[in-house]
């Protein structure tokens, strides 16, 4: 269920809270190794990547435009040979939402609350599909407000 709205949370809310699990995961176990360490956790974004996950109609529009296999798997390469700093821990395969400044749009309860974030998150995954080729690269960015909360990062590598 949405935790907002009490209701049965959209397929793209389900994959979203996936993405945020995966991203809070990785930053309390950084934080749980010494801190001179040389290990790093990093999260990795491949943005829209052609796989069998779709069904056949949602197929026909997504993989025109979705990355193939050796693109998608930049952001992992990235995460793993980079050199990072101990801020530095989330490598996409476009940086557009660094250029929207998507972080600041999202930010915020009135954008939860009224459902304005999950219609904003649709609208920039759509963007991100039909515009990921001309922002493509190895790319260090921000994360959505959330996933820097410490009390939520503890909670999931708890739990």
């Amino acid at each position: 269920l949405c935790p907002v709205h009490n209701s049965p949370a959209s397929t793209t809310t389900r994959y979203g809270s996936s993405k945020l699990a995966q991203i809070l995961h990785a930053r309390a176990l950084q934080r749980s190794w010494p801190a001179d360490t040389a290990m790093r956790a990093v999260s990795a974004c491949p943005a829209w990547v052609v796989t069998n996950v779709t069904d056949d109609q949602a197929s026909l529009l997504i993989h025109p435009f979705a990355f193939q296999a050796p693109e998608g798997i930049s952001s992992a390469l990235g995460a793993a040979f980079l050199p990072l700093t101990a801020k530095q821990d989330f490598v996409a395969n476009s940086n557009l939402a660094t250029i929207v400044h998507l972080d600041l749009f999202l930010a915020g309860k009135f954008a939860t609350v009224t459902g304005l974030r999950e219609v904003l998150c649709h609208g920039f995954a759509i963007l991100l599909l039909f515009t990921q080729r001309f922002t493509f690269g190895t790319h260090l960015t921000r994360t959505s407000p959330e996933s820097y909360d410490l009390g939520l990062q503890d909670a999931l590598f708890q739990w």
